[in-house]
């Protein structure tokens, strides 16, 4: 959506993504609602950033406990049982996946993403 945007604002294109955006986005009786695709971990490492560098502070710190508690849980604890290595299996023990714990296949990007929303955490002594 957004790169039609800045290829053309007022396209064809941009436009039949705005239309859609509903499916996505809207709000429900406790707040803001957002529909994914099973990329959980994912859009909460993103959406815990944005709210971060918002600028409303305090006013946010409340739902940041709450999205660095659930991306905490997200974290892999164990590798995979058995022979995952005779598997073609990585060590995954510590990583983060797309979506949650039970996906159990770490992604180097997303591990990255939690890893960030950590170093934050930390900043604002959530540990």
């Amino acid at each position: 959506m957004l790169s039609c945007w800045v290829e053309d604002p007022d396209g064809v294109a941009f436009k039949r993504h705005l239309a859609r955006v509903p499916d996505y986005l809207w709000v429900g009786e406790d707040g803001m609602k957002g529909q994914s695709f099973g990329s959980q971990l994912w859009d909460a490492t993103f959406c815990f950033q944005a709210l971060y560098t918002s600028g409303l502070g305090e006013e946010i710190k409340p739902p940041l406990a709450k999205s660095f508690d659930f991306i905490k849980k997200c974290q892999v604890v164990d590798n995979p049982a058995g022979d995952f290595m005779g598997m073609y299996r990585h060590i995954s023990k510590e990583s983060w996946t797309f979506s949650d714990q039970d996906h159990g296949w770490q992604l180097s990007d997303c591990t990255a993403e939690a890893l960030k929303v950590k170093m934050t955490s930390a900043i604002l002594n959530f540990f």
